[in-house]
């Protein structure tokens, strides 16, 4: 489960805007659940990671060979079982 860009903060409770002026618009989060997947809660790590990363770690994580015609970032490492 992801998101597909970021939100940004809401002023006063009320989000109105996700543009690139947006604090904390760039930010995404990334879940992961499922039979196998160790259970890390929320990260503690202060490393950023790319929306680019998240098809080619679903890939990795049910064992398939992602292999686009483009250039890809690698997949995220993901303690599982």
């Amino acid at each position: 489960i992801t998101t597909d860009h970021g939100r940004g903060e809401a002023q006063n409770g009320k989000w109105r805007d996700h543009g690139s002026d947006v604090k904390g618009a760039g930010e995404i989060w990334l879940a992961v659940i499922g039979a196998g997947v160790y259970p890390l809660g929320e990260s503690a790590e202060n490393k950023k990671i790319f929306q680019g990363q998240i098809a080619a770690t679903i890939a990795q994580l049910v064992g398939v060979e992602f292999k686009p015609a483009h250039p890809v970032l690698p997949a995220l490492n993901l303690s599982v079982k």
